[in-house]
C-alpha cells in the first residue's frame, strides 16, 4: 500500500525536510528514505503484479448487499456461490483435483484443462476447487494461515494488462501456494499462453510454493479452435490433464437443484402477489446448471417456458420476460422515464445492453460501469434521438 500512496510519500518528504537540521533525526530519516526507496523499487512491482489478478472468491464470500431483481445476473456469477454445488460426478471431479493439487511439490509444473459447453459449470468448478483449497488451509489453524495458505486468482487477458510480461516472474514464483485460473482459454492468443506456460516452467527450481494452472474453455482440447492451449503446455514441458465437466444427468439431482433455487428466488425476489410458482417433471428439466437456474427464476415468478429443456430458449425467455423489464425499471429510476418513451431510444438501449451482456459472457472483462460506457462509445455509438434531438448518455446507462 505504501508503494502506491502519494500521501505517504509527500508526508515522508515533508518530515525529512523538517528534520534536516536536527543532528540525530536528520541522518535517521535519511536512512529511512533510502529504505523506502528500496521498498518502492523491490516490493512495489511485486504488489502491482498480484493486484492485477482477480481473486477467485470475493472477500466476504457472499454477494455484497441484499439480493434484488436488478442484481440477479451478477449474483448468479460463480464466485458468489448463491446456490449449492450439485452433482455427484461434479463433486467427485472437484475432490480429485483438490487432492492432486494438494499433493504438488513446489517444483512441479502441472495444469488441468476443464472444458464443456456454455453453462455447464466450468467457472463454478474452478471456484469450488479454490474454495476447498482455502477451506482446508483454514482448518489447519491460524499458524498455517499466517504462513500463507492457498490463494486463487483469475488471470485477466493480457490485452487488458499492458505490463503483463513483467508480471510473469512474480506470478510464477508465488509467495503462497497458488492456483491461477485462465478462463475462456481457447480465446487467448497462443503467444500469451506460451508465455505463461514457459514462465511457470522456467521458475520451477526457484519456486518455494506449489503453483497449479487451471484452463477453462468451451471447445474440445483436441479440436481446431482450442488445440493451441494444449500445444502451449506441451511446448513448455508442463504436464497437464484434461477433464470434461459432467452434466447433471441424474433426474433427482436436476430436480433437487431446481427446487432449491426456485424456493430461494421465490423467497428473496418475488412479490407476494405473484402467480403461483411453476413446476416441471424431472425429465423436462435441462441438464446444465445455468439453464436450470434460469428456469428456476422464471418458475419462481410463475412463468412457464414451453421449451424447458432447451438452454438457449430458456435464456432467451428469461431475457425477454424478466431481465428487460428489470433493466428498464432501473433506467427509469435513474431519471430516464421520459426519454425511454421514445421507441427508438428504448430499442437502442436494449440492443446495447444485450451486446454488453453477450460480450461479458464471452469473456470480455468489464471491471467497472465506466468500462462498459467506453466500450459502447468505441464500438456501438448511440444514434437514436428524441423529437427534440436528445440522445442517451452511455455513462448514465452503464451505471
Amino acid at each position: 500500500m505504501l508503494a502506491r500512496s502519494p500521501r505517504v510519500k509527500a508526508l515522508f518528504e515533508f518530515l525529512v525536510k523538517l528534520a534536516e537540521g536536527i543532528p540525530v533525526v536528520g541522518p535517521l530519516l535519511g536512512a529511512l528514505r533510502s529504505a523506502y526507496e528500496i521498498y518502492q523499487r523491490e516490493v512495489g512491482p511485486h504488489q502491482e503484479a498480484w493486484r492485477a489478478l482477480r481473486p477467485a472468491l470475493p472477500d466476504r464470500g457472499k454477494f455484497p448487499g441484499p439480493l434484488a431483481p436488478e442484481h440477479l445476473l451478477e449474483a448468479l456469477r460463480a464466485p458468489y456461490r448463491l446456490v449449492p454445488f450439485t452433482g455427484r460426478k461434479a463433486q467427485a471431479l472437484r475432490d480429485e483435483m483438490v487432492g492432486s493439487i494438494q499433493g504438488m511439490a513446489p517444483s512441479d509444473c502441472r495444469a488441468w484443462i476443464l472444458w464443456g459447453e456454455g453453462g455447464i459449470g466450468k467457472t463454478r468448478m474452478a471456484v469450488e476447487v479454490a474454495e476447498r483449497l482455502q477451506a482446508m488451509g483454514a482448518r489447519k489453524g491460524w499458524a498455517f494461515r499466517f504462513r500463507g495458505g492457498w490463494q486463487a486468482f483469475f488471470v485477466p487477458p493480457f490485452s487488458t494488462l499492458p505490463q503483463a510480461s513483467s508480471y510473469l516472474p512474480f506470478w510464477s514464483r508465488p509467495p503462497r501456494p497458488t492456483l491461477l485460473i485462465v478462463d475462456y482459454a481457447e480465446q487467448r492468443p497462443a503467444d500469451e499462453l506460451r508465455g505463461l506456460a514457459r514462465a511457470v516452467r522456467e521458475a520451477a527450481k526457484e519456486r518455494r510454493h506449489p503453483l497449479a494452472l487451471l484452463f477453462l474453455m468451451r471447445a474440445a482440447p483436441a479440436g481446431p479452435a482450442a488445440g493451441h492451449v494444449a500445444d502451449a503446455l506441451r511446448e513448455a514441458g508442463v504436464r497437464y490433464e484434461t477433464r470434461r465437466i459432467p452434466s447433471l444427468e441424474d433426474p433427482d439431482e436436476r430436480r433437487g437443484l431446481f427446487e432449491q433455487a426456485r424456493q430461494q428466488f421465490r423467497q428473496i425476489l418475488v412479490p407476494r402477489d405473484a402467480p403461483a410458482p411453476v413446476d416441471y417433471a424431472p425429465e423436462a428439466l435441462p441438464s446444465t446448471p445455468l439453464a436450470l437456474l434460469a428456469l428456476a427464476v422464471l418458475a419462481a415468478y410463475g412463468l412457464r417456458t414451453p421449451q424447458s429443456q432447451d438452454a438457449a430458449a430458456i435464456l432467451e425467455d428469461l431475457w425477454e420476460r424478466r431481465e428487460q423489464l428489470c433493466w428498464r425499471s432501473t433506467l427509469e429510476a435513474q431519471g430516464g422515464r421520459e426519454m425511454l418513451q421514445t421507441p427508438d431510444l428504448w430499442a437502442e438501449a436494449r440492443d446495447r445492453i444485450e451486446r454488453a451482456l453477450a460480450a461479458a459472457t464471452l469473456g470480455r472483462p468489464f471491471a467497472a460501469p465506466e468500462e462498459v460506457a467506453s466500450w459502447w462509445r468505441e464500438h456501438f455509438p448511440l444514434q437514436a434521438t428524441t423529437a427534440d434531438g436528445r440522445r442517451l448518455d452511455p455513462g448514465w446507462r452503464s451505471a
